[in-house]
């Protein structure tokens, strides 16, 4: 079969999850191939399927979100978090970002804020009443809440929800299950969804709108509208090391292997 979407030298990224992991040559047909810019930073090229893409689709797929609308996420400091402040931004959405209570506080306050975050609070500021007014008072009430955390903590982010407003579950750090009162369900008609990126990517790899989101993704990147999370890169022989840092606790950068 010819190859006519693809030349040597194109750089691309696989069209479907796992596919080239752990080998450094590959067979496949172009279909499962992307073809992306080659001035895309490479760490960003390799990893732009996993949390741009899990950003970019709940922003997307759950709530019809417009300008001036609030949203608010818990572990808005991972790499997913740090997308969705800026794709937020670029949309005109207004983010309420909860990370836990550090030491460093301010320092990770001030980066997301440098990034498009509209307001950062504690975890522990979530649950103050007059924290969560004046954040109402100030941004309104939120229509999508997105969940990487789980437990206790889902209770305190659907606090801040208007009635109707959707959770989107899509990790759970705490290893607790969700908390779901029933009054906020019944009452306030809270509506409790999850989503896994590779699900979307296996039923959507290579389709008409993967390859727009990939393509709007890398022009904000290329733009200067949007940066790539923070990374470490490692040797696959230092993977002790690699494996350390990532059950640092936290950490704010993504590690990586480089092959």
């Amino acid at each position: 079969i010819a190859v006519t979407a693809l030349a040597p030298g194109d750089h691309v990224i696989a069209a479907s999850p796992g596919l080239g992991t752990w080998r450094s040559h590959l067979i496949t047909s172009q279909d499962m191939l992307q073809k992306v810019s080659k001035s895309l930073p490479i760490n960003f090229a390799a990893t732009l399927l996993v949390n741009p893409c899990t950003a970019y689709r709940m922003l997307q797929d759950f709530v019809p979100l417009q300008v001036g609308d609030t949203l608010i996420q818990n572990a808005a400091n991972s790499a997913v978090g740090q997308m969705v402040i800026q794709l937020a931004k670029y949309k005109g959405i207004k983010t309420v970002n909860i990370i836990r209570e550090r030491t460093d506080f301010s320092d990770v306050k001030k980066f997301l804020e440098d990034l498009g975050a509209s307001v950062v609070l504690s975890d522990k500021q979530l649950r103050l009443p007059a924290d969560r007014d004046s954040v109402v008072k100030g941004f309104g009430r939120a229509k999508l809440a997105l969940n990487a955390v789980g437990g206790k903590r889902v209770n305190d982010m659907s606090s801040y929800l208007k009635d109707g407003g959707t959770v989107v579950t899509y990790g759970a750090m705490s290893r607790e299950p969700n908390v779901l009162p029933a009054g906020k369900l019944i009452f306030m008609d809270h509506r409790h969804v999850g989503y896994w990126n590779t699900r979307w990517l296996e039923e959507n790899g290579g389709s008409v709108e993967c390859r727009r989101m990939i393509d709007g993704i890398s022009r904000m990147v290329l733009d200067g509208r949007v940066v790539g999370p923070q990374m470490e890169a490692f040797k696959l022989e230092s993977y002790k090391e690699a494996v350390e840092r990532y059950f640092t606790p936290y950490t704010n950068k993504k590690q990586i292997f480089v092959l």
